[in-house]
């Protein structure tokens, strides 16, 4: 047949014919024939085929065997019938059949309709395609919206605002907010910077990890339109998020507060908790702004002291560094009292170290800090490494002048009753070195001569 040239009638009366044949086979008689004989009428009688009438097109849909479907569904994507005159009831079908195949011919007609009419009326049944059940389904719309959306850019927002709507409820069928998410990443352009905070807030909210991303997403790309609208706790919160598009425009939108920051220390006192986040990308962010950003005129006490006081090491050690370059003494004693209730030794130590700094060959500094050796002292089971440490210093300063000597012996005379036996101790040895160098200091201490020792 591919040899010999017939007429337009013949050739009708053939695929008449032929068809006739094709639509009295049933499953049970189906062989590789029914294949070929479809294969051979597409090959030798494409442009008779294209006018053939809706009526046996009809029949062939409506057979039972799949190949024969799938002979009309291609006879469909050339016909002369422009797919807008097609009954709608034949693309409907198509589209509702149970074979992969003839689903994807039916999306390829729906994708020909005319896109006043894809836009318009069509676009719910766009979106029933792009939330399908059935992954072939979605990706083959896919195309369609992406054609649809670089063409038409209301259009684009339009069916964004749908799939958002959609994203903000619990997924149907597995793997359609993920695909919606792409979708609306890479086929469709503009929308994000358009969309509010509201909206990437509502997508955070959800439980769906795919709409949390996408809501980061959202705000990297519309941060400087709403960054206004956020507290810095806000932005500190989502800089600790556990989806890494949220925390990434975190950090975008923390650059852009910077300037904030430096003007008002109680802002700056809630963004130093960004140092405590969860992640290590956000914790490696903060150390380098606090470390780079800012002056000492912007680490206030209050600000320092909340650094030193994180309970992750990394931002306390950040904070013992900052103090050392930011030390005023005015602020000592503020800085001995903070760090010496600290629960971890590392800020009971740096604490007690700064008693040198503070209060070295000052007896009236040692005097003003009598309440906090006393209070420190009176820990109970806590604050061991701080108290070891003011004994130490205690013992040093009262050898060095009278008027030292006599404040450390009133602290140890007040301790010396209540304090724990290991304490006592400490404090008994203190009060005797005294003793020994300034007797005339009077002491609860009655030190008698030795007994001669008898073998």
């Amino acid at each position: 047949m591919a040899s010999s040239i017939l007429s337009d009638r013949t050739s009708k009366t053939i695929i008449g014919c032929i068809i006739a044949e094709l639509l009295a086979f049933t499953p049970e008689s189906a062989t590789e024939l029914v294949k070929d004989i479809c294969e051979t009428l597409i090959l030798s009688f494409a442009p008779q085929l294209r006018n053939l009438g809706l009526n046996v097109i009809n029949d062939l849909l409506a057979h039972p065997i799949l190949e024969i479907q799938e002979l009309a569904a291609r006879i469909l994507l050339n016909h002369e019938t422009r797919v807008e005159n097609l009954p709608p009831e034949i693309i409907e079908s198509l589209l509702a059949s149970p074979y992969e195949s003839l689903r994807a011919i039916g999306i390829r007609l729906f994708g020909q309709l005319p896109d006043e009419k894809l836009i318009g009326e069509e676009r719910t049944l766009i979106v029933a395609m792009a939330v399908n059940a059935n992954a072939e389904i979605r990706n083959a719309i896919q195309p369609i919206i992406r054609r649809l959306g670089t063409a038409y850019p209301a259009f684009a927002m339009q069916i964004a605002s749908d799939f958002i709507e959609i994203l903000l409820i619990p997924e149907q069928y597995e793997g359609v907010h993920s695909y919606l998410v792409r979708l609306l990443r890479e086929d469709l352009q503009g929308w994000m910077s358009n969309t509010s905070k509201d909206i990437a807030l509502k997508l955070l909210q959800t439980q769906s990890s795919a709409a949390q991303e996408l809501g980061g997403f959202v705000l990297g790309a519309n941060y400087q339109n709403c960054l206004a609208e956020f507290y810095t706790s806000e932005i500190v919160k989502l800089a600790n998020h556990e989806i890494l598009s949220v925390r990434q425009a975190a950090q975008q939108m923390f650059l852009q507060i910077l300037d904030t920051l430096r003007a008002d220390s109680q802002e700056m006192l809630a963004a130093v908790r960004v140092l405590e986040a969860k992640w290590q990308d956000s914790r490696e962010f903060a150390l380098k702004i606090f470390t780079t950003e800012f002056s000492s005129n912007e680490f206030t006490p209050e600000v320092l002291v909340s650094i030193c006081d994180s309970v992750r090491e990394e931002a306390r050690r950040l904070g013992r560094d900052l103090l050392t370059r930011n030390f005023h003494t005015e602020n000592g004693e503020e800085y001995l009292w903070k760090f010496s209730e600290h629960p971890s030794a590392d800020m009971q130590l740096f604490a007690t170290n700064y008693l040198e700094k503070y209060a070295v060959n000052n007896p009236e500094r040692l005097q003003e800090l009598m309440p906090f050796f006393i209070s420190v002292l009176c820990r109970v089971n806590r604050g061991s490494v701080a108290k070891k440490l003011i004994f130490t210093f205690l013992e040093a300063k009262a050898q060095k002048s009278e008027a030292a000597a006599k404040i450390v012996a009133e602290i140890m005379t007040r301790q010396s009753a209540t304090m724990a036996i290991g304490d006592k101790a400490a404090a008994m040895q203190i009060m005797l070195k005294i003793h020994k160098i300034y007797p005339e200091i009077s002491l609860p201490v009655q030190v008698k001569a030795v007994s001669e020792v008898r073998k």
